[in-house]
């Protein structure tokens, strides 16, 4: 059995424009940000289980809520687990 522990989604308004930007400067060929939860799906075809994670790095600029992560969960129908991010009350957007 093949398990990938470690894998994220997301899209443009989960990134603030800022962490966009030092991304395009310092790591052009990352596409962060722009995922579609298709090309996530297509990624696990090799695999028999997949944990999702959230991602709760508000000081970096990147704020991928649990509920997003739990509904693209709950959408598939193979193996895949959410883990929440933070239990912490704030923002599921990050400003701009």
């Amino acid at each position: 059995m093949i398990v990938d522990c470690h894998t994220h989604v997301g899209n443009a308004q989960h990134y603030s424009a800022a962490f966009r930007a030092d991304l395009v400067r310092s790591w052009a060929e990352v596409q962060m940000g722009d995922q579609e939860l298709e090309a996530h799906w297509q990624a696990m075809a090799g695999v028999d289980k997949a944990i999702v994670l959230a991602f709760d790095a508000r000081a970096s600029g990147i704020m991928v809520p649990n509920d997003y992560v739990a509904c693209y969960v709950r959408s598939i129908r193979k193996s895949l687990s959410a883990s929440p991010a933070s239990t912490r009350p704030g923002p599921t957007r990050l400003p701009g």
